[in-house]
């Protein structure tokens, strides 16, 4: 398609220096450029911009000799794929002149003439009004650009958006949406009127999502989900991480949203640089507060969050935090329900999201901010934070101890990610653990806690190394305070614990209409049942007795998780 071509060629020009692409001049391989279009969308204006005299040495030095009847759209695009320290040195008079034509572009008597070619019969389906402004056509094909069903028009939007996203004065309901709030958190304020922005406008606000104002917050989900098809449209992410595309992900296409996905499970890697995951991390967050803005799930798992109704009591037009749609989805996988298998993989890539950087729940970043400086301050993300809130969940000394809030914050974030289900959720534990299960568990099958139950059963042998034992302990201390966490002892139990210790039927609880102490209260009912009670549980006797001592006995919970003295048979 011309939009990938073109889109493909724009990030080796990037990777490159401005006159250099595998090794060719640029001014022959523009030649090739131009023998790849197949049609010219010519403006209104009366001249294009390649005509205009205060551009003519910026854009030479930029995008080499380019074909003299090029049009505005093919320049714009060369244009933005450079990085803004090479945009730099464009003249403040070749800035307004392109800001002019860019207006020019996006004006929508102007769009409506030359999107006729590509998109005539999809915009007369579309019903979008064209108005004496600019951008609002554009604003209304791209909120509707789902029921483009044309190639050729889906490539001339998708060239549009590249534009478009460049800046958020080109999308009328952004600009009417989130103008106090880019004065409120300083969004524009190095941005003048005619200079080439880059996005920044809309990566500041993404900073800030968590503050905005409700239209505002609705207009940046939405712009972020369409940034998820393609990571060229996120500029700031794209131009920080055009070489570590290049060094992890070579093999897939710029035009991709698995650009996305490849990244960020490169996000921890020493090599990265820290401009990347400074921005992976921006986006990770509008995930978190967001589902929808990660495409790969939200696909995915579309049919599942439907039939399951995992967006009960919310409108189509409310975000839905990322965590909220994983306890649904979990629970039901362990209540039975089959889950799509496409769905749980996505289910495992956010749920490790989660685990890697305690930044992402706002949980742990309200209640735990003391306790971090006091106990953890100066630790690198990748989850070791959360480890070390873990390690001082448990000390028997209250002044080492985290606060009773923060422990909440951190079960809650064990629960959300499902961190006993797989040991490769946890990237401290799966840093820490793979040796040993290399070594002792690599025959066991990941998932519903084969592999974590493999290595409790490693504790105290000479296969358990000494940094492996303390991660899964930490873990193994907040799935023996709720049964629930361990998926082999919630399936064989469940349905004693609902009949004889007030469990609930569902696996996801309502956390806020919880007795905070009420999952904590299920085991030692369950154990009390098991040893002492004439009262027999039914058939999950034999398998509690079974897997229940082994929090006991191999040191992940030697209390008993209310009232901290040691449990005895």
């Amino acid at each position: 398609m011309l939009f990938t071509i073109c889109l493909t060629l724009f990030v080796h020009l990037s990777f490159s220096n401005s006159k250099t692409v595998f090794g060719q001049k640029a001014e022959n391989f523009e030649i090739f450029l131009h023998k790849s279009r197949n049609r010219r969308e010519t403006p209104i204006s009366k001249k294009s911009l390649i005509e205009e005299i205060e551009c003519l040495p910026d854009i030479k030095r930029l995008c080499g000799t380019l074909p003299p009847n090029s049009d505005d759209l093919f320049v714009l695009e060369c244009v933005q794929s450079f990085k803004g320290n090479e945009l730099g040195g464009i003249s403040e008079g070749c800035q307004h002149t392109i800001w002019r034509h860019t207006m020019d572009l996006i004006n929508d008597a102007n769009l409506n003439n030359i999107s006729q070619r590509s998109c005539g019969h999809d915009l007369e389906n579309l019903k979008c009004k064209v108005t004496d402004r600019s951008g609002t056509l554009l604003a209304c094909i791209l909120d509707h650009r789902d029921n483009i069903h044309s190639s050729p028009c889906k490539a001339f939007i998708q060239r549009l958006e590249w534009v478009a996203f460049s800046d958020f004065r080109l999308i009328a309901h952004f600009l009417d949406a989130c103008s106090s709030n880019i004065d409120k958190y300083m969004c524009g304020r190095l941005q003048p009127s005619e200079s080439l922005t880059q996005g920044q406008t809309l990566a500041c606000l993404q900073q800030h999502i968590d503050k905005l104002d409700d239209q505002c917050q609705k207009q940046i989900y939405h712009l972020s989900e369409i940034q998820a098809d393609n990571i060229i449209m996120d500029r700031q992410l794209y131009l920080a991480c055009i070489n570590d595309h290049s060094k992890f992900c070579p093999e897939i296409a710029p035009g991709s949203g698995n650009v996305y996905k490849c990244l960020m499970q490169h996000k921890l890697d020493r090599m990265m640089s820290q401009q990347c995951q400074d921005q992976l991390l921006r986006r990770q967050k509008v995930i978190a507060r967001d589902y929808r803005v990660s495409k790969g799930l939200a696909r995915a798992c579309k049919e599942d969050i439907k039939a399951f109704h995992c967006r009960r009591d919310v409108s189509d037009e409310k975000d839905i935090r990322l965590a909220q749609i994983l306890l649904c989805l979990e629970g039901l996988l362990r209540n039975g329900t089959k889950v799509t298998k496409d769905c749980q993989m996505e289910m495992v890539e956010h749920r490790k999201i989660l685990m890697e950087d305690y930044r992402l729940s706002p949980e742990i970043v309200s209640q735990c901010s003391e306790d971090i400086t006091k106990f953890c301050n100066g630790l690198e993300v990748g989850g070791k934070t959360i480890h070390c809130l873990m390690e001082h969940t448990r000390p028997r000394k209250k002044r080492e101890r985290v606060s009773f809030k923060c422990q909440r914050a951190v079960e809650t974030l064990v629960k959300e990610a499902d961190a006993g289900e797989d040991w490769r959720v946890d990237p401290v534990l799966r840093e820490a653990c793979k040796p040993v299960v290399d070594n002792s568990c690599k025959d066991v099958r990941g998932g519903d806690a084969r592999v974590m139950s493999c290595l409790m059963e490693k504790l105290g042998t000479n296969h358990m190394t000494e940094a492996c034992e303390l991660a899964l302990v930490q873990i193994q201390y907040f799935v023996a305070r709720d049964y629930k966490l361990d998926p082999q002892l919630y399936r064989q139990c469940r349905d004693d614990a609902v009949r004889l210790c007030h469990a609930k039927k569902v696996w996801a609880d309502d956390n806020a209409s919880m007795d905070p102490e009420r999952g904590p209260l299920v085991l030692p009912c369950l154990y009390r049942y098991a040893y002492h009670s004439q009262k027999n549980l039914k058939e999950s006797g034999k398998p509690f007795r079974d897997n229940y001592p082994q929090y006991i006995d191999q040191n992940s919970n030697p209390d008993h998780p209310i009232t901290g003295k040691p449990v005895t048979r």
